[in-house]
């Protein structure tokens, strides 16, 4: 029997930190460069975790709920190529790989014969 007419309060629980803000556009196909350093990162605790410096292929990209170890948090999350599926690492521990290069027009030895060939202006 209850003699308080309103019943129990709920515990008013505070919004999630959201990093989602903090992703770049990943999208299947992009190459990812791992980047969490000697400091920071998660430790490794399985053998196929990525390491500091490993290039990986995104194949999916996730928008879920995440949990660091200490707090929960909304994040974007990455699965690579290779790994297995249903594991997936947050996208502030990779940077994009920029694979937009262009193809060199001259060689090196065509650039020195070039510069060679330059008129030397005198100062003074």
């Amino acid at each position: 029997m209850r003699f308080w007419p309103f019943g129990r309060r709920k515990p008013v629980q505070p919004p999630l930190p959201d990093g989602r803000q903090l992703s770049e556009d990943w999208k299947a196909g992009d190459l990812a460069i791992c980047a969490i350093g000697p400091y920071g990162g998660w430790p490794a605790q399985n053998p196929f975790d990525p390491k500091d410096g490993d290039v990986l292929r995104v194949t999916r990209v996730r928008d879920e709920i995440g949990f660091n170890g200490f707090y929960q948090y909304r994040g974007i999350f990455l699965g690579f190529e290779g790994k297995p599926q249903d594991h997936a690492w947050d996208n502030r521990n990779f940077r994009k790989a920029d694979v937009r290069h262009e193809p060199a027009t001259k060689t090196v030895e065509e650039m020195i014969r070039d510069a060679e060939q330059m008129p030397v202006k005198a100062d003074g």
